[in-house]
């Protein structure tokens, strides 16, 4: 059973109840610390996004469009596009998007592989 510690550089000292004195080494390299920064923020993800115009990247095809409804299963596009090609990210308009023939498009959350705000 152990009564007390003292602490010296990178050795413990232990006192036990028989009064014996006993050290061992603790490993103190500094690769072992984690630092985080933490940030508590409202709105992130899909509920900063609502109202907003998005690029969803998914398994198949790329979709753009006003984001106006979130759910577990899928997300709602208004004036969707399918974006067949890009062109340059630092161009106004993408270089392929075309309308598609609905007003509003459901794509499932499960397929999406990344999202943002769009052009």
């Amino acid at each position: 059973m152990v009564n007390e510690f003292d602490e010296w550089e990178d050795e413990v000292f232990c006192e036990f109840s028989e009064g014996s004195v006993d050290s061992f080494t603790v490993n103190l390299h500094k690769e072992n610390i984690l630092k985080k920064i933490i940030e508590v923020t409202e709105d992130v993800g899909w509920d900063s996004l609502l109202g907003e115009q998005v690029l969803l990247i998914c398994s198949a095809y790329f979709y753009t469009g006003k984001l106006t409804g979130v759910n577990d299963s899928f997300v709602q596009l208004e004036n969707p596009k399918i974006v067949y090609e890009t062109g340059a990210w630092s161009n106004k308009d993408y270089a392929d998007a075309q309308k598609l023939h609905s007003d509003v498009w459901f794509v499932q959350r499960s397929a999406i592989e990344s999202f943002g705000r769009s052009k």
